[in-house]
């Protein structure tokens, strides 16, 4: 790739604050987007070639997800207890992988219907204000 600054710097510019923008309805392109933020003061032409991780699958239930979360965090652990016993460290206790339950999902108030008791619980979780408006 060439790593030769951009002539135009402010095109540059301008279309990493068009892409800020658009962090806000596609949040999954902030991190890149952050990234390219970081050398609006001397763009290279490398900087326009940037890659993200699309989402592979599509679940049908978030027991599929939660599985398919406990499947990767399992791996994750896997992989750093290999790399600590390339390193020559000992583990000494099992790695414990906690499970969150169902009625401490707090994110269940941005993806699920909710009665307004419920609703009203996760909302004190997120430390939010409720205010009702009798129509």
């Amino acid at each position: 790739m060439d790593d030769t600054i951009l002539d135009n710097l402010t095109l540059y510019q301008q279309l990493v604050r068009g892409l800020v923008y658009l962090t806000v309805p596609r949040p999954e392109i902030s991190y890149p987007v952050h990234v390219l933020s970081q050398f609006l003061s001397t763009p290279r032409i490398t900087h326009y070639v940037t890659r993200v991780k699309k989402q592979t699958f599509t679940a049908r239930s978030s027991t599929e997800v939660e599985y398919r979360a406990l499947a990767d965090t399992i791996a994750e652990v896997v992989l750093i207890h290999w790399l600590l016993e390339d390193l020559g460290t000992l583990q000494l206790s099992p790695t414990d992988v906690f499970s969150v339950g169902t009625l401490d999902q707090t994110a269940d108030i941005f993806t699920k219907a909710h009665h307004l008791t419920r609703f009203q619980i996760l909302v004190s979780k997120l430390k939010m204000v409720i205010k009702l408006l009798l129509l």
